[in-house]
Parts: C-alpha cells; sequence; structure tokens
C-alpha cells in the first residue's frame, strides 16, 4: 500500500513565463515538509511558457490546452484528477515566502471542518490584500473600479465587502479567500463539486467558497500563511478587453444563481461561526 500524496500546487498560466517561473522558483525553494508535486496548466500560451517548464522544471507535470479556456475550465482538469489529501490554488503571478506551505497545512488540519483555508496575500511592496472578502452586495464590483475616487473607499458597501475595517492580523471564518490562494480540503471538493465551468474568469472564486458555507464546510483566512500577490489585474488594464467582458459576464451569472437571500444565509452562517469561535 502506498502512502496517499499529501498535496497538491495547481497554477494556470497564459503568457505570464516570468512571472510562472518566479513562482515555481519560490515553491521549490520554499517546498512544505510533506509528500507534495505541481502541476501546472498552460491554458495555450505563446510565449516561450512551455519551453520554459520543460528545461527548468522538468519535475513537475504539465497539462497543455491548444487554447485559453478559462480560469475554472483549467482549474477543473487538475482539481478532478487529483489524488492528494489537500490540492492549492495557487496563481501564476504569487511568489510563496518561507514556511507559507507549512503553515497553511497546519491550519487546515488544525480545523476539521475547513475546506478552504486562504493565506494573507502581500502586494509586491509588502503591503497586505485585501484577499478575504464579505460576500458582495450586487454595487460592490462597480465600486471596486472606482476606488481612485476617495467617495468610493468611504462608501458603507465598499468597505464592508473588502472588510476593510477589519485588521487582517488574526485567523478567522470569512465569507470567502480569492483564487489566487486557496487550500482546499479534497474532502470538502468531493461532496461540493469542482469549480463552476460557466465563469470563464471570475467570480468562481467566491461561487466556489458560497457552495462551501452552503454545504457545511467552512473558509477560513490565515495571516500564519504569507504569499505575495503581484497581482497582474488583468481586467483593469483594459475594462473594455473580451477577457473583461468574460468578467462581467461572470458577475452577472453569480449574482442570478446567488439571488440576495442566499448571500444573507452565507453571511449568517460565517457570523454565527465567527461568534462560535470567539
Amino acid at each position: 500500500m502506498t502512502d496517499r500524496l499529501s498535496l497538491e500546487i495547481l497554477i494556470i498560466t497564459w503568457n505570464c513565463r516570468s512571472d510562472l517561473k518566479r513562482c515555481l522558483d519560490s515553491v521549490y525553494r520554499y517546498p512544505p515538509g510533506v509528500s507534495f508535486m505541481v502541476t501546472v496548466v498552460d491554458n495555450g500560451s505563446q510565449d516561450g511558457t512551455r519551453r520554459m517548464l520543460q528545461e527548468d522544471f522538468p519535475q513537475a507535470r504539465v497539462i497543455l490546452n491548444s487554447e485559453n479556456r478559462g480560469v475554472a475550465p483549467a482549474r477543473n482538469q487538475g482539481l478532478s484528477r487529483t489524488r492528494a489529501e489537500f490540492i492549492m490554488l495557487l496563481d501564476a503571478d504569487t511568489e510563496v515566502l518561507p514556511e507559507a506551505l507549512d503553515n497553511l497545512l497546519a491550519q487546515i488540519r488544525s480545523r476539521p471542518r475547513a475546506g478552504v483555508v486562504g493565506a494573507q496575500l502581500l502586494y509586491s511592496d509588502m503591503t497586505i490584500q485585501p484577499s478575504c472578502k464579505r460576500t458582495p452586495h450586487l454595487l460592490a464590483p462597480i465600486l471596486n473600479r472606482m476606488t481612485r475616487l476617495p467617495l468610493i473607499k468611504r462608501s458603507r458597501i465598499w468597505r464592508d465587502h473588502m472588510m476593510a475595517d477589519w485588521p487582517h492580523d488574526t485567523c478567522r471564518p470569512v465569507d470567502y479567500v480569492i483564487g489566487a490562494n486557496q487550500l482546499i480540503r479534497t474532502e470538502a471538493l468531493s461532496e461540493v463539486g469542482l469549480l463552476d465551468e460557466n465563469i470563464f474568469y471570475g467570480p468562481e472564486d467566491i461561487d466556489f467558497c458560497i457552495r462551501m458555507w452552503l454545504h457545511g464546510w467552512e473558509v477560513w483566512y490565515t495571516p500564519a500563511s504569507r504569499i505575495i500577490h503581484h497581482c497582474a489585474r488583468l481586467t483593469k488594464r483594459n475594462p473594455l478587453s473580451r477577457l473583461a467582458m468574460l468578467h462581467l459576464r461572470g458577475l452577472v451569472y453569480f449574482f442570478g444563481k446567488f439571488r440576495p437571500e442566499a448571500r444573507r444565509r452565507v453571511r449568517r452562517l460565517v457570523d454565527s461561526k465567527v461568534r462560535a469561535y470567539g
């Protein structure tokens, strides 16, 4: 009988060779102290990514797509095949810091009902990036694209969604953690199901965490694990691009799927867990 693989790290990539190389370098520089493997799903990159993977990271498993299949479908290619106890979603534009992976694993193992745990994400300048959030109000995605206006960052809806008045220095249950880093218990994954492939790019991460809560699992944020997220923000670079339009379509689908009562139910579940855990 062979020992079960403890951790699989799943990274999808699309034309971001240098970011991916930095990410993989950090994973292998600061590996977890358990059995693990790395899977990279390449969404049809044309920038030399495949050659880089062959030459520099032959130990990684690589799944090659002929075109950009989107976030949820590409991640599901890895999620559906995993045989590990835990699988971690990691964006290609992240950089793992020392002990980040071990601390994440310690957190999820210490909480039997945790289906997802997310690390504290940092911007490139090492300031804290909002990576755990409340289930969004319908206006939240719109306000998030207007944050250059000081009035927006003072609005109740935006501050509530971003958890802007919470110091982010303690471990706690949260509505959701963003998909740049999610450590998933595969037992929960088998019950909740894969990512919703009706969402090409965002907000598949919110959808997934909501379904975790509705199936009786918990979602946690922990600052004990720290990961740099260099944060490409592709849709904000060009708000009229095809990718931005697909993101907008995903948001419309999400708000149609989870009506206000479902979103309020998740908030009540999270608030009750926060009170229970103190």
